[in-house]
């Protein structure tokens, strides 16, 4: 997350920022992010979508939607669906 914020938005560098996100969903597939976590990324993630570069938001979705489908914690779960219905 933190190359992500350093780097710069644009077309020269949409790939390296999508493969970041990219990496974020595998780990988040894979189950090694700590529930602790899971709330700054979904935070993260969301923030994400008030950059003004459209060709991000269908990866930022993407892992969203990851986010919320692989944690294994049914409370937390719920509180990110409520959170996202909310914001949507």
């Amino acid at each position: 997350m933190l190359e992500f914020e350093k780097g710069e938005i644009g077309f020269e560098h949409e790939k390296s920022k999508i493969m970041q996100i990219q990496r974020l969903e595998v780990m988040l597939k894979s189950g090694v992010v700590p529930n602790e976590y899971l709330q700054t990324i979904y935070n993260f993630l969301i923030g994400c979508l008030w950059i003004k570069f459209t060709p991000l938001f269908e990866s930022i979705n993407s892992c969203i939607s990851v986010l919320i489908h692989f944690t294994k914690d049914d409370e937390i779960r719920e509180s990110f669906v409520l959170q996202h219905s909310n914001i949507l």
